[in-house]
């Protein structure tokens, strides 16, 4: 969900007042952002000066001056990062950086040492309290939270800001609450409120849930159809990767492969996938290796598993989310090889360093 778009970083800079729930008078605004040339499909990134028109849950309204003449784009909302305010405290723009690379838990740290008085507007209170939300539900889906608390802090955020440009983000975030809940059907309703996106890439994000919900019901046939959709599909935005939907569709795909007993074509996906990442993608290669960790493991090939997840404990240490996975699928695998030690090393670990306890 986030976490979403790591080759397309930009910000809004110097943003003035507004709500989300209603708009008032356009407010002058300088603001960074990558834009797609209709003509050309080139991107285009840099600063204009301009208005904020309005809030969407599909997007922001931003108006800006070519040569006199005004133009207005809507900038959607897979292509916002974050927005940043020139009057926010500092600590804001720390938690963002700390939820960029997967650092959940010192996000809220930095979050929680903001001071009530630094909160200079109302926009910026709806800005500090979705990254809270956001970071506080992955936090509990890797396991180091409450996660029914969690999920109701987004339920609640989502019906306080409907028009939040994060709305549909946020059902996906529930559909992945209700998904490590066990609540199969729940979540489905979650990633069907996606279809009401204008974003193909956002569409593709619930399509994606779903075929996760299927997977976990057995429905195995309707899992692939899904995943398949969406990882071949050639309507999602190339540069935004339709974020990150065709990756996790891929993945799907291998893990309902896995289930189909073709553990050689699940693996075969992965290792595409794999080479097919950016070094700079260090998340996605984090994800990617917790996935084929999974295969292994499900293939009864204990010793590749370990090294798989063992690539995300050494190599990603800033992703906690992943390596909290990884760890507690280390642990068992540690005493199928019959390293006892190294299982209760790893128990220990998780519960001294994440807080997680983990048999």
């Amino acid at each position: 969900m986030r976490n979403h778009i790591n080759r397309i970083t930009f910000c809004f800079v110097m943003a003035c007042a507004f709500t989300a729930f209603a708009s008032s008078a356009p407010c002058a605004d300088m603001v960074r952002y990558v834009n797609k040339d209709k003509e050309t499909g080139e991107y285009e990134e840099g600063t204009r000066s301009g208005t904020i028109n309005a809030f969407t849950r599909d997007g922001v309204e931003f108006i800006y001056d070519v040569k006199g003449e005004k133009k207005t784009v809507l900038l959607d909302s897979e292509q916002i990062v974050w927005l940043q305010f020139e009057s926010e405290p500092l600590d804001l723009g720390a938690a963002r950086v700390e939820i960029q690379v997967g650092a959940y838990e010192e996000a809220l740290n930095k979050i929680d040492a903001i001071e009530e008085g630094d909160v200079k507007t109302d926009m910026i209170a709806e800005e500090i309290e979705w990254n809270r939300v956001y970071a506080a539900i992955q936090l509990a889906l890797a396991g180091a939270g409450d996660l029914k608390n969690a999920s109701d802090m987004v339920q609640k955020f989502v019906e306080v800001a409907p028009e939040h440009y994060r709305r549909y983000e946020a059902f996906a975030l529930l559909g992945d609450a209700a998904m490590e809940l066990g609540d199969w059907d729940g979540a489905a309703k979650f990633y069907a409120e996606l279809d009401a996106a204008k974003s193909e890439s956002m569409k593709a994000v619930g399509k994606v849930g779903l075929g996760r919900a299927a997977l976990a019901k057995g429905e195995l046939d309707q899992a692939r159809e899904l995943f398949t959709a969406v990882a071949e599909a050639d309507t999602l935005d190339a540069r935004l990767e339709g974020l990150g939907a065709r990756t996790t569709a891929t993945i799907g795909l291998a893990e309902t492969l896995a289930q189909q007993k073709d553990y050689d074509a699940a693996l075969q996906t992965l290792e595409t996938l794999l080479a097919a990442t950016p070094n700079s993608a260090t998340l996605q290669q984090a994800v990617v290796y917790n996935a084929l960790g999974g295969v292994y493991a499900a293939a009864g090939r204990a010793e590749e598993a370990i090294i798989a997840y063992l690539h995300v404990d050494l190599l990603y240490p800033a992703a906690r989310a992943e390596r909290v996975k990884a760890l507690k699928a280390l642990a068992p695998l540690w005493n199928k090889v019959g390293r006892q030690d190294r299982a209760r090393e790893t128990r220990l670990f998780l519960r001294e360093r994440f807080n997680v306890d983990w048999e």
